[in-house]
């Protein structure tokens, strides 16, 4: 039963970033020093612009990674995560990631845009903090600082590279602003939530030896409270979520390092191998080798 409502968890990832703005923190730094290949956290790749036709062709199709486009110009159409949507000159849309997404412009007033598409560990974070989800990919943010942001993305891009510091600061300077201009910023609105996210942070941090009497001993709180906490808000118990996280990181770890499976589990907390390969499989249908594996295919 327990794994089953990790496995429902899992089904909506907002369940877990809702409360993790900094919980790449702790493991990130671990992961730089084991991983052989470290990825960046968040980078930018396929910047561009576009003064699109009336007669220009549909892009359509399964979406593999986030693709964001600032509307300069004109207007145009976005069917994606089963919604329908009309953006306009000073909207931003998203393609969202794992979704199929229609987008076209219109044949009176055709949109010009400015695009690029992320990747790297955080991409999930940066797209959360922008006020996107599956139910909303488009952010109306007019002429301000935004639509400033993106064309220092796109010049620094054109003219100093994808990945360098130049066009990398303009791209977390543009998630702040979008975040601002969504109205979108962090906020903890209950105590409960507070307690939960102390909660996180401290599974996070000791990620590799964490236990459950401990969580809530941080927490100043009895463990039957903080469990009763965590159930109203997530719908998991609180020996769940510390299970959920460990899949999360290791997920993230097998998805973006070549730290080998062994050191994973151990990192996470899971001495025997055997044990941490059952566990994920029991969550995740497939072996940690095997997801692995997909996700290597995907880039082919």
């Amino acid at each position: 039963m327990g794994n089953e409502r990790i496995r429902k968890f899992f089904e909506s990832e907002e369940n877990i970033l809702r409360f993790s703005e900094t919980d790449y923190g702790a493991y990130r730094r671990k992961s730089e020093m084991l991983s052989f290949a470290k990825p960046n956290d968040l980078e930018v790749f396929l910047c561009g612009h576009e003064q699109c036709i009336s007669t220009k062709t549909a892009v359509e199709g399964p979406i593999r990674f986030y693709s964001l486009h600032y509307v300069v110009t004109g207007k145009g159409y976005l069917e994606c995560a089963q919604k329908k949507y009309t953006v306009c000159a000073g909207d931003v849309f998203i393609s969202y990631a794992g979704e199929t997404a229609t987008f076209y412009p219109d044949k009176d007033d055709p949109w010009e845009y400015i695009f690029f598409s992320l990747r790297g560990i955080l991409q999930d974070e940066a797209v959360r903090q922008m006020g996107f989800s599956r139910d909303c990919c488009v952010v109306s943010v007019g002429k301000g600082n935004v639509a400033k942001d993106f064309y220092a993305l796109l010049e620094n891009a054109m003219q100093y590279g994808e990945l360098s510091f130049k066009t990398l600061g303009s791209l977390y300077t543009l998630v702040g602003d979008m975040s601002n201009a969504s109205g979108n910023e962090y906020m903890l609105t209950t105590q409960k939530e507070k307690y939960l996210r102390r909660a996180i942070e401290f599974i996070v941090n000791n990620i590799d030896n964490v236990k459950v009497d401990d969580i809530a001993r941080n927490c100043a709180l009895s463990e039957a409270y903080l469990t009763r906490i965590c159930r109203e808000t997530t719908g998991i118990s609180l020996k769940e979520l510390v299970i959920v996280y460990r899949m999360h990181i290791a997920r993230n770890w097998l998805r973006w390092t070549k730290v080998p499976i062994s050191k994973v589990g151990k990192e996470i907390g899971y001495a025997d191998k055997k044990y941490f390969v059952h566990a994920f499989r029991e969550i995740f249908g497939m072996t940690p080798a095997q997801f692995r594996q997909s996700e290597q295919d995907k880039d082919k």
